[in-house]
């Protein structure tokens, strides 16, 4: 006979660990699963917004959290080649802005949810999830009353149920490597050249994390781009990811529902997604933890898509002009140079995302 949970979230990203933190500590018993084995690496621009700041006081994670190597950023850079077009200060920010390595930060949230009382599957792969509730995985099934899908873009638990938007065209990839820089201040730097852009920041006193959104038929490896900016980078190891943007899941049906980027990918220019990816979380935990009837649970999944399209509103009608901006690097580079002679609405934009 499966083992029974009341919940079963399917990846141990931010999202998946979140919930499942609150689900635990609301009284669900809960099973987080993950293919991969934890530490590993993950292609993030490794950066928090300051935002998150109000999550981990909502949790008792403020302590835990500040425990973790991390580096403050100070400022962002808007770059057009070997041009800075604008640097906004963050020293007016109640809260700090944060980067840190994902795979310290994806093992610490992991561990507080362990400390809650979730139990964790790692090296388990998910092949089939029904909505019954039943779950089979490599090391054998499981059932539960909800299962939430936070497995990523590609999410395994959307395309079982039928939740995943038709694939889109997208032409971009996702780079990224780590790297020691020597002089390199505490700024994010995004630059834009003809190819895409990327973004550059320090993660702590050592590392840096390079990032780099191509489009796929770009000639040139990263490497060779690095290089046109950091001549003297030795060989860096690259990781990539795919797609960058796709149209979004169908948030749930019945007992299968969806959080992160398995809901939603946003773009990475706008530097929400850890952020957007928690916030997810938190409103489907919350959600779940509502029903007290099986007959409750329609509403329960209505009442999710609602703060979910309210969460998603101001994103969404900036990520219209980005995405048209940023989807065709040739666009990008034409326009961005015009930052310089009107500064006054990137500002405003910045302060937006960053809730200054």
């Amino acid at each position: 006979m499966a083992e029974k949970y009341d919940v079963i979230v399917v990846g141990a990203g931010p999202a998946g660990s979140l919930a499942s933190l609150i689900l635990a500590r609301g009284g669900k018993r809960v099973l987080l699963v993950d293919k991969a084995s934890f530490p590993r690496h993950k292609v993030c621009g490794d950066c928090l917004n300051p935002r998150v700041w109000d999550l981990w006081k909502s949790y008792d994670l403020i302590d835990s959290f500040k425990a973790l190597p991390q580096q403050r950023i100070e400022g962002v850079r808007i770059e057009h080649d070997q041009e800075t077009l604008l640097r906004r200060n963050f020293e007016s920010l109640k809260q700090p802005f944060i980067s840190v390595d994902r795979e310290i930060f994806d093992t610490w949230l992991v561990q507080e949810a362990i400390k809650s009382g979730v139990d964790f599957l790692h090296e388990t792969r998910v092949q089939t999830v029904h909505f019954s509730g039943k779950v089979e995985t490599s090391v054998g099934d499981f059932q539960a009353d909800w299962i939430l899908g936070a497995d990523g873009r590609n999410s395994v638990v959307a395309r079982n149920a039928g939740l995943m938007a038709p694939l889109e065209n997208c032409r971009r990839v996702g780079w990224q490597a780590h790297l020691e820089l020597e002089n390199l201040d505490s700024d994010l730097h995004l630059r834009f050249f003809s190819e895409g852009y990327s973004g550059l920041s320090l993660i702590n006193d050592k590392k840096a994390n390079l990032w780099m959104v191509l489009d796929s038929k770009v000639s040139g490896i990263p490497q060779k781009i690095a290089n046109r900016y950091f001549p003297n980078l030795p060989a860096l190891v690259w990781h990539s990811i795919t797609p960058i943007t796709r149209k979004p899941s169908a948030l749930g049906k019945e007992t299968i529902w969806l959080i992160g980027d398995a809901a939603r990918v946003v773009e990475p220019f706008t530097g929400e997604g850890i952020y957007f990816a928690l916030l997810s979380a938190e409103i489907a935990a919350k959600s779940i933890l509502k029903v007290k009837r099986v007959e409750e649970r329609a509403g329960a999944l209505l009442d999710y898509q609602r703060e979910h399209e309210l969460l998603c509103h101001s994103q969404i009608q900036l990520g219209m002009v980005l995405r048209w901006l940023l989807r065709s690097p040739e666009r990008a580079y034409r326009w961005i140079p015009w930052i310089r002679y009107f500064p006054g609405p990137v500002s405003r934009m910045i302060n937006r995302l960053i809730g200054m």
